[in-house]
């Protein structure tokens, strides 16, 4: 049967049966509440004890180069560990997490994280620098499991209007981490000629981070709730056949409807779905459009087209190579990438670029990552709800871009001539735009992307942000060595983030999650 027949073929229905009833959906979400901020809570201590394990050591980097007698490349790679690790274990962390459910993944993620929080503890002795190294790596290895699911945690536990803002607070508190990092390591090991009380102070730094590491991975197991068997609002993983000519829905059928109402019509296509007795809260729409692209210019039928469309679903490998041949998301990814690796490398080498200009501001230059930290907070908080409230991914991702730039320009000449106060608001202003793209990308993802998991398109972004910030470093690094070369490396940041400003002008907005599921609620 051939693609035309099939999407007008008739089909006896009852027309006043509804594919989903929007009071029902509306009473899941009200019931299970109580889950769902649960489970953000306990995301959200997760993935900030990760972020705040990553920062640890950067604040007080000078203490350690001397107290383990190696080089401040090796110090660095305490951090920049963090990155590599991302990018070699994202996809198959992403493949492993796509078997699982959600919880199983984030159980990955907590014990990983205090495993390496105990091995960090026990590379605390000054001849085992080797043995901090490997537990910061096993640590930066649960980044795979949890960075990149603030979007797909929203997506399964709240409903569409509040899922911008659930997304942001799971970024929010990865970013809340670090800003923790920046202020607690300095001040549990405060500068001292002393090596044991060095050694006391670092040692109790590292215990307390491992004893909360372990806390909160008991709470993954025990406390954090188990989310439902599907999905709402998404296409069942077991669907594999198409049925013709039912005269009515049953097994919880998928529909391809003619009109896009949530109403059955005599020419939509009925899909076996999953195995309840009438459609509801986690029966999906897929639309018309996406069958009819398959099949036009094809000259395939129609089985064999929502086949493979089906097949595209289930496998993680046809995701990844949709994601990737998909342009308006290759743009978002390289988009992303540039921005938040910007970000990265200017948090990294702040001292190295100010100190040289306006030396003997080590204390400023602290407060100034401090800064730049929390206003990013702030600006990740505030745009989840802009977001749950407009809906305008692209214009926002756009304005803050164009933001990001101007500030990044207004950090440059700050730097070139010496304006020591300006820098704290420019930091903050820089901070604010540059962070704040973070949930934007996530949830931009996962509209134009929609039904990929959110947890493959987020870890893609993320694993861009990572060679961006790893990439950046090392080349802003290699400029700075000398310092006459702090104007042209701000220079060369400042060029990259506006073409990251016009790649993010050309991307096209499809509201593919919205349109499905505006069909259900």
């Amino acid at each position: 049967m051939e693609a035309s027949s099939l999407l007008t073929q008739e089909i006896d229905v009852d027309p006043t049966v509804t594919f989903s009833d929007t009071n029902q959906r509306y009473n899941w979400f009200r019931a299970n509440r109580y889950k769902a901020i649960r489970a953000l809570f306990i995301f959200s201590l997760l993935t900030g004890s990760n972020g705040l394990q990553w920062i640890t050591f950067a604040p007080i980097a000078l203490q350690l180069q001397g107290y383990y007698n190696i080089s401040s490349i090796a110090i660095n790679w305490l951090s920049q560990v963090y990155m590599a690790s991302y990018i070699i274990f994202i996809l198959p962390c992403t493949w492993l997490s796509e078997k699982d459910n959600l919880k199983a993944t984030l159980t990955y993620g907590s014990l990983l994280n205090a495993i390496g929080a105990w091995l960090r503890y026990a590379g605390c002795n000054r001849n085992m620098f080797w043995l901090l190294m490997m537990g910061q790596a096993v640590s930066a290895s649960a980044q795979s499991f949890t960075l990149g699911y603030p979007a797909k945690l929203a997506a399964i536990w709240f409903p569409i209007k509040q899922r911008a803002a659930a997304t942001a607070i799971g970024v929010f508190a990865n970013q809340l981490g670090s800003a923790i990092g920046f202020i607690l390591s300095p001040i549990s090991v405060p500068a001292t000629d002393n090596q044991e009380q060095l050694y006391n102070n670092f040692a109790a730094l590292l215990l307390a981070q491992a004893c909360a590491c372990m806390l909160i991975a008991i709470l993954v197991l025990a406390v954090f709730p188990q989310e439902p068997d599907i999905e709402r609002g998404r296409p069942s993983a077991n669907i594999d056949t198409i049925h013709y000519g039912s005269t009515q829905p049953d097994t919880g059928d998928v529909i391809l409807p003619k009109s896009g109402s949530s109403e059955l019509h005599n020419s939509d296509v009925i899909l076996p779905n999953s195995k309840s007795t009438e459609p509801g809260i986690n029966d999906a729409i897929l639309p018309k459009s996406e069958v009819n692209a398959m099949n036009e210019g094809r000259g395939k039928t129609a089985q064999d087209s929502i086949n493979t469309l089906i097949k595209d679903r289930k496998s993680f490998k046809n995701s990844v190579k949709r994601l990737i041949l998909d342009r308006n998301f290759m743009l978002l990814l390289f988009a992303y990438g540039i921005i938040t690796g910007s970000y990265y490398a200017i948090s990294t080498l702040l001292d190295e670029i100010i100190l040289p200009e306006i030396p003997h501001q080590e204390v400023s230059v602290g407060i100034m990552g401090f800064i730049l930290i929390i206003s990013g907070l702030v600006g990740a908080f505030l745009v989840g709800f802009w977001l749950d409230w407009t809906r305008r991914y692209k214009g926002t991702t756009v304005f803050f871009y164009v933001c990001s730039v101007l500030s990044a320009a207004g950090f440059t000449l700050a730097v070139h001539f010496k304006q020591l106060q300006l820098l704290f608001f420019i930091c903050g202003v820089f901070g604010f735009f540059a962070t704040a793209i973070l949930p934007v990308g996530f949830e931009f993802a996962a509209e134009m992307t929609y039904p990929i998991s959110e947890g493959l398109s987020s870890g893609l972004l993320n694993c861009s942000a990572q060679v961006f910030g790893i990439s950046l470093i090392s080349i802003m690094d290699k400029i700075l060595n000398n310092p006459s070369n702090i104007l042209k490396a701000n220079c060369v940041l400042t060029g990259l983030l506006a073409f990251g400003a016009i790649l993010s002008c050309l991307i096209k907005l499809e509201r593919r999650r919205e349109t499905i599921e505006s069909n259900i609620l």
